[in-house]
């Protein structure tokens, strides 16, 4: 298990659930959702986006398309069943608990190759499709996290 990966995770599965910028947290994080503000705000105010959550929900989106039994890991572990034991995560998912730490350790593995790759520049075409879309369904978010990562 790679620390920085699994802190990265923890801290996603988290906001996913909770879904600070707007949404519910009842659905999938990794369905397209159209910003909101919650209820009692000034509809003039903007919720921040949760940069290194959002490229994490990127990443396991990415991971859930390439080796979807890695995904259901990654979402089992971090999101839906936090609490839950590597033994119950590993019965549900019918796997070995030997097999279930080596799908483990094999999806950080993966996300951090994705995470270098995407600091690089080197992301694949699905991926700078994906932010393309995003950036035009809410781009005074991208503003904003862009002004916030310059500073």
């Amino acid at each position: 298990m790679i620390e920085y990966v699994h802190r990265r995770l923890g801290a996603w599965g988290e906001w996913s659930m909770s879904r600070v910028d707007g949404g519910a947290g009842i659905s999938l994080s990794q369905c397209a959702y159209e910003e909101s503000v919650p209820g009692g705000h000034d509809s003039l105010s903007a919720i921040l986006a949760n940069t290194p959550c959002l490229e994490i929900e990127m990443g396991v989106a990415h991971l859930c398309q390439r080796e979807p039994r890695m995904g259901e890991i990654v979402c089992g572990l971090y999101r839906d069943s936090p609490r839950a034991t590597a033994e119950a995560l590993a019965d549900s998912l019918r796997l070995s608990l030997r097999t279930y730490w080596r799908y483990l350790d094999r999806s950080h593995w993966l996300l951090l190759d994705w995470l270098n790759d995407r600091a690089i520049g080197e992301c694949d075409e699905e991926v700078r499709e994906a932010w393309a879309s995003y950036a035009a369904r809410m781009p005074r978010i991208v503003a904003c996290t862009k002004e916030c990562e310059a500073a």
